[in-house]
């Protein structure tokens, strides 16, 4: 008898299935959930990637559909997730998956969606008539939400930001007016679930994020300072570091100085290439730094022995 771990594996891997032989879209599974999110999805337009995402989270296996409806079934999500969906500068759809028939049911997670029984328990209605056949349609309008006004808030969105992220969009939005409002937009709508905003970024790399080039991951890099996300910093910076030789030195340092308390080894490594990137000095207050952490200290130096 299958374990769960199989059955959710079989659902994602139905679920990726559908949506790239039948939608043709991009599905990128994400190995950890902890925020509720098991994959993104990237629409397709000509053939073409459109850097427009949407999140899901899949849930597989007959427990999912254990409370029928009239014309569907009941979701009972996770109380930690709901912060994260309604946070999330992405739309998230639930999608229950039948593998037994093939066929997956989806809802978009929203607070309209989210309901709050008598008993204070939250329940999600997911229609039987949302199939992957009349998935593309609802999952295209609410992928493109994000980008409809992102040029009309552009100066709103950059107002809520760090001004060591702001200052890097708006110098960007010169060249390239509509990815860095795209990513003025994502930054923003998403700080209060900022964790989730970063990696999002990091593990589903849109085009339009491409397009920016070492900017936007520098100013996913500040941001991610910005709220203390050190490990999301350092790759940010580390990713800038691979798209400039200018600036490498100064990114990878920072990529090292994000690394010093959770990963050393790794920002031993950051700053031995930010010497071989021309920035000997950093390199050497680096790791300066990291000998620091590294040597315990002798709290017991003034006490005699006795005995």
């Amino acid at each position: 008898m299958p374990d769960n771990d199989d059955i959710e594996q079989a659902g994602v891997a139905l679920c990726q299935l559908l949506v790239r032989h039948t939608l043709h879209w991009i599905f990128r599974e994400q190995k950890t959930s902890d925020y509720g999110v098991d994959a993104h999805v990237e629409t397709r337009e000509n053939g073409e990637a459109t850097g427009r995402l949407l999140a899901l989270q899949i849930k597989t296996g007959e427990s999912y559909f254990s409370e029928p409806t009239v014309d569907g079934w009941i979701f009972r999500p996770n109380d930690r997730h709901i912060a994260y969906w309604l946070g999330h500068s992405l739309p998230v759809f639930i999608v229950l998956v039948d593998v037994e028939n093939q066929r997956i049911y989806w809802q978009l997670l929203s607070s309209e969606s989210i309901k709050v029984t008598d008993r204070g328990a939250r329940t999600v209605h997911v229609p039987a008539s949302n199939t992957i056949d009349n998935a593309p349609d609802v999952w295209s309008q609410f992928a493109s939400v994000i980008g409809r006004d992102a040029i009309e808030r552009f100066d709103q969105n950059i107002r809520v930001l760090a001004p060591n992220v702001g200052r890097i969009v708006q110098r960007r939005a010169e060249i390239a007016a509509h990815c860095s409002a795209l990513l003025a937009a994502h930054l923003a709508v998403g700080r209060s679930v900022p964790a989730l905003t970063v990696q999002t970024p990091i593990n589903t790399q849109p085009q339009w994020l491409l397009d920016m080039g070492v900017e936007a991951w520098t100013a996913i890099a500040n941001y991610a300072s910005s709220h203390n996300l050190n490990a999301e910093a350092s790759e940010a910076y580390r990713r800038s570091a691979e798209l400039t030789e200018e600036n490498a030195g100064r990114m990878h340092f920072a990529s090292g100085y994000h690394l010093l308390h959770t990963d050393p080894p790794g920002a031993r490594v950051e700053f031995s290439l930010a010497e071989s990137s021309g920035e000997p000095m950093l390199s050497q207050i680096g790791l300066v730094l990291l000998s620091r952490l590294e040597t315990p200290r002798n709290v017991c130096g003034n006490i005699q022995r006795v005995g």
